[in-house]
């Protein structure tokens, strides 16, 4: 039986934990997710952590219409179950499968032990554009089958957002970014582009590239991001700027990018790109220790070892980068782009043969 409306749910729901093995990040970087069928089970909150062996209990809220919340009664997190259809189809077989599932992962109730975790990886699907134009769907079949988690976009090959929702569920994959145009997220253009990477689900819209003559518009500029970060923090996302070459230009001394980040709120994300700053003249892993807190997402491409190089086979200190990302840089995706390939699928494949080297796969 079906329950027509949140108020036939079960009251709550008694689960003990398992292990703590879930994909989720660490306990200060969420919210979190697991794909379970058709829904998405979401932690907005951040648990208390707990090593002691305790039982969950949920207790139901109805927060807003289509979206039902589930307190972890002894944590304060929340943790809501979205139904991509309708939350009136969600049965109490689907119910319990979905808490037992979130318990199991060992999200529920605590935190991992120390250094158990692993910042989830997604591709940049720029890395496999030409792929992408002649069968988008069944890239990102390929790339579900490589072993990423997460795919960040760069377009959408005029494919509707409840299509994309649909392969990324089919998948496996989750949306974690896409770079929109400066356009989209101002004035008008911006309330539809929310409700677009709603459906997807992404929560971080990231401006790509814009441009600014002096280093008041790049003021400004900031302070228009501080604004579009207070607008979107009641719909769970957040704006970001992306690195290019020409970030790292000088005004009297201080580069654009460092402008910028220093005149936006830790609202805004800085997505750094490795490659990009230290084609721009700048050291990578020092730009991103000015801004500690600041890299919810980062661009890890490869650098100065030609074009066909994946992580490793190139200059950067990549130790030295994602440790960085993993103590201080408040990191949640690591989105890997290699865009000089004039084979795509095969580059990414070899970078996640060297991520996983590194132990981030």
């Amino acid at each position: 039986m079906a329950f027509s409306s949140p108020s036939h749910f079960p009251r709550s729901i008694s689960l003990h934990r398992g292990e703590q093995n879930g994909p989720t990040g660490p306990a200060n970087q969420s919210p979190a997710f697991l794909q379970v069928g058709h829904f998405t089970i979401r932690v907005l909150g951040t648990p208390q952590c707990s090593t002691a062996p305790v039982t969950n209990k949920f207790v139901m809220t109805n927060r807003e219409p289509g979206v039902i919340y589930f307190e972890v009664a002894h944590g304060g997190g929340y943790t809501s179950l979205m139904n991509k259809t309708s939350v009136s189809s969600m049965t109490r077989r689907d119910f319990v499968r979905l808490s037992a599932t979130a318990a199991a992962a060992g999200w529920v109730g605590g935190c991992e032990t120390e250094g158990s975790k692993k910042i989830p990886v997604g591709v940049q699907l720029y890395s496999v554009r030409r792929t992408c134009q002649k069968d988008f769907p069944g890239t990102l079949k390929a790339v579900a089958a490589i072993g990423y988690k997460g795919v960040e976009f760069a377009g959408y090959w005029n494919t509707s957002a409840r299509d994309i929702r649909k392969m990324l569920d089919d998948d496996g994959l989750v949306a974690c970014g896409t770079h929109t145009a400066y356009e989209t997220v101002r004035g008008d253009e911006l309330q539809k582009t929310i409700e677009f990477n709603h459906i997807i689900g992404n929560r971080f819209l990231i401006v790509p590239s814009m441009t600014a003559r002096t280093k008041d518009d790049w003021k400004k500029r900031a302070g228009e991001f501080n604004e579009i970060a207070v607008k979107l923090k009641p719909e769970n996302m957040r704006v970001g700027y992306h690195s290019h070459q020409g970030d790292f230009r000088k005004y009297d001394g201080e580069a654009s990018w460092e402008i910028f980040g220093a005149n936006t709120s830790p609202d805004v994300i800085l997505q750094l790109d490795t490659a990009n700053a230290t084609e721009g003249g700048a050291d990578a892993l020092a730009e991103l220790k000015k801004f500690p807190g600041r890299t919810r997402s980062i661009h890890i491409k490869a650098a100065g070892g030609g074009p066909e190089a994946v992580i490793g086979e190139d200059k950067l200190d990549w130790p030295a980068i994602f440790a960085w990302c993993e103590s201080q840089g408040g990191t949640e995706w690591y989105v890997l782009e290699h865009e000089s390939s004039a084979h795509e699928l095969d580059a990414i494949t070899r970078s996640y043969a060297a991520l996983k080297k590194f132990g981030k796969v």
